[in-house]
């Protein structure tokens, strides 16, 4: 009597289980009772209700019709949707991972754009000497982060140009000409590894050409060394910096055959592109 009553007991939750089951339904009318794990563009993957706990069982795609799942949906099987559907998510991945590639080598690699006032010093501003008056300069520049979130590798082309204008010194009387400077340095920028302000010193070198140009005399051209020890502050993509322009270009816009170096204070603002 006590084993009928459990039997009673026991049955409906034994057919409740039973029920909560997957169905695949082939193209051939056979009916498989299982538990779907993944549905693919090539096959369905399956485990056996009567051995969950065994491995994975497969079935070609291409003949399965449907899959009625144990909440009472059926789902119709495509196999072109399901290729189309994968493809898509698969496009999708792919773009998102460009992306995110596109974003990594744009925050690697930057170039910026500098303009400024370019103050001459020393021979290079004495009338009687370099008599350049107070200038123009402007930078491009290529930036490339380091393994190091605080240094960063620098590469810059510069062109600054001074008027040259002397009325009365003791050489020359009624000078109208200028000073054409043309720098390609290289270096590196030591900087505060914050996102959005950094402080940074720079320290850049390499080959400078200039022309001195004018109606009262031949133009006289020369090459030589440049060097840019800087400093400044970045916000977000906007740059505002100092810096000492040093250049030995091996020139003087006199006859008499003395040589001056070129030396200027810059103040420079840019901005990222």
């Amino acid at each position: 009597m006590y084993r009928v009553i459990i039997a009673l007991i026991v049955m409906p939750f034994m057919s409740s289980s039973a029920l909560a089951q997957d169905i695949i339904i082939l193209k051939n009318g056979d009916e498989m009772k299982c538990k779907v794990i993944e549905i693919s563009q090539n096959d369905i993957k399956y485990k056996n209700t009567e051995n969950i706990q065994g491995s994975l069982v497969s079935v070609p795609i291409n003949n399965v019709y449907a899959v009625k799942y144990e909440n009472g949906t059926v789902a119709l099987i495509n196999h072109e949707t399901i290729i189309k559907e994968n493809t898509s998510k698969s496009t999708a991945e792919s773009q998102k991972i460009k992306k995110k590639q596109d974003k990594k080598t744009n925050d690697k690699v930057s170039t910026s754009l500098y303009a400024g006032v370019s103050f001459p010093l020393g021979q290079f501003a004495d009338k009687d000497k370099g008599a350049a008056r107070t200038g123009f300069s402007a930078s491009a520049e290529l930036l490339i982060k380091t393994r190091f979130p605080f240094l960063t590798f620098e590469c810059e082309g510069n062109y600054t140009t001074h008027a040259l204008n002397v009325e009365n010194s003791s050489l020359y009387k009624n000078i109208n000409a200028r000073y054409d400077l043309g720098n390609l340095v290289f270096g590196y920028r030591l900087h505060t590894p914050l996102k959005n302000f950094k402080v940074f010193v720079s320290i850049l070198a390499g080959i400078n050409f200039t022309a001195v140009d004018g109606k009262s005399y031949e133009t006289i051209n020369g090459k030589g060394i440049a060097f840019y020890p800087g400093t400044g502050i970045i916000y977000k993509r906007l740059t505002v910096g100092t810096r000492y322009l040093f250049a030995n270009p091996g020139l003087s816009p006199y006859s008499y055959g003395k040589l001056i170096n070129v030396r200027a204070f810059q103040i420079l603002a840019g901005f990222k592109l």
